[in-house]
């Protein structure tokens, strides 16, 4: 699954991963795993408010994920170069 935000602060990025939660938990799930970029400010508040916790850090991952995708920008968000992933988790075993 991919979350954007088109338009930020509406409650929908939380309705949508409350409905994540809620069907993982159904389908005895242990965690849910998301990874965003470095750059990512927002991402990294908007999960780490709802109990992820940062896991890994995948260093120079972007390095391959270009090769793939050449059109992902080399700056982003905040003027940040875009080089690593962040992991986060959400345990589930505890719901």
């Amino acid at each position: 699954m991919t979350l954007n935000a088109f338009k930020q602060f509406q409650g929908i990025g939380s309705l949508l991963l409350k409905k994540v939660i809620k069907t993982a938990i159904k389908n005895n799930c242990k965690k849910i795993k998301v990874l965003t970029t470095n750059d990512n400010i927002d991402a990294l508040r908007f999960y780490q408010k709802r109990g992820f916790k940062m896991i890994k850090l995948h260093l120079n991952a972007l390095e391959k994920d270009r090769k793939l995708k050449p059109s992902i920008p080399k700056i982003g968000d905040y003027k940040i170069p875009i080089q690593d992933a962040i992991e986060l988790h959400y345990p589930l075993n505890d719901k």
